[in-house]
């Protein structure tokens, strides 16, 4: 690789470093760091690949890496510090790296995949840790069986609509790109689990028996059974390790302790009278409802007149870090994948 696209990957993992000692010291990332970084890579970049006659492969795996990162943003999924650490990422790496790595021609998502690969196995192990060390990091309430019957249902329906649509009318596009597609599945899966309807058994079976159908009646029915069954194993495997996640995503907290920028679990909250009637409306415990200084005082307060001495608060993800020890993982191991073939 040219001398500055080197210069590039140190730089990647340099800031990547440093965001991730942010994350860990002061629990975020600084827009001091990303946001100049990114406008350097990406000039530097934009040069560079234009050289090389590559540039229209990075602007189009930049535009949906950042429509990706944003996404998830809005959806409470991460922190905006998060995606502009992802968005630098993508800015900072040399088209050569991930060009190869997947068919189509948003090959850059093989990083996405590699990030959520390192985060899902932290959680997964570090829930098995917990769990060896009888932490109280349980849930007060675990979900029932029934609702994960519903996750499995609506989640093989919205998958199944999404991806006979796709197939349907554009096939050979779908065939080439299937991990984009895979990603915009995992975006409907999300949205329709925030929908109330689809949160009822009646209606997801509906759902469900309407998926099958349209698939049946369609060729990608043929595919399903041949190919994409596949993505509804991952879906299964993936829905199972969250499930044992999920009795883990809470820790036990005296009320005392209670800062700024916690999220409450809902349990928590219904349990001292009145104290949701205070909370933001839509109080669901993404990202977007962290407390803030007000409203801790005011829980605490209320929750000495109600005889409460702790609380359950979400158990906080440190994605700044493993977005961070992804890249450069991603990173190093994507230059020797290249040197080894030149």
């Amino acid at each position: 690789m040219p001398i500055t696209e080197y210069v590039l990957c140190a730089l990647l993992c340099l800031v990547c470093m440093i965001c991730a000692y942010t994350d860990i010291k002061y629990g975020k990332i600084k827009n001091i760091i990303t946001i100049p970084s990114a406008l350097f890579a990406f000039t530097v970049n934009f040069i560079c690949q234009k050289n090389n006659g590559t540039l229209r492969i990075y602007l189009l795996n930049l535009a949906v890496i950042i429509a990706f990162s944003m996404i998830l943003y809005f959806l409470h999924f991460w922190s905006a510090g998060d995606s502009k650490l992802l968005i630098f990422v993508i800015c900072a790496l040399p088209v050569k790296i991930y060009a190869d790595m997947l068919r189509g021609y948003f090959s850059s998502f093989a990083l996405v995949m590699v990030i959520f690969s390192v985060s899902f196995l932290y959680l997964f192990f570090e829930s098995i840790v917990l769990r060896i060390r009888k932490t109280d990091y349980l849930r007060p309430e675990n979900g029932k069986f029934l609702f994960f019957i519903i996750s499995c249902l609506r989640g093989f329906s919205c998958i199944t609509t999404c991806n006979t649509v796709f197939f349907t009318f554009m096939r050979d596009f779908y065939i080439q790109n299937q991990y984009l597609f895979m990603m915009l599945n995992f975006f409907v899966v999300i949205f329709i689990s925030r929908l109330k309807i689809f949160s009822k058994l009646k209606y997801v079976i509906g759902f469900f028996v309407f998926s099958i159908l349209t698939a049946v009646c369609t060729d990608y029915g043929e595919r399903l059974l041949h190919a994409d069954y596949r993505i509804f194993l991952l879906f299964f495997v993936l829905l199972l390790m969250r499930n044992f996640m999920n009795r883990y995503n809470y820790k036990k907290i005296n009320v005392s302790d209670l800062r700024e920028g916690m999220i409450v679990s809902l349990n928590s909250l219904v349990s001292v009278t009145d104290l949701k009637n205070k909370m933001p409306e839509k109080y669901d415990e993404p990202c977007s409802s962290r407390l803030t200084a007000e409203e801790c005082e005011y829980i605490q307060n209320i929750a000495k007149t109600k005889n409460t001495d702790s609380l359950y608060v979400l158990r906080g993800i440190p994605f700044g870090v493993l977005i961070s020890v992804s890249a450069i993982l991603f990173t190093v191991f994507g230059e020797i994948y290249v040197n080894t073939k030149l």
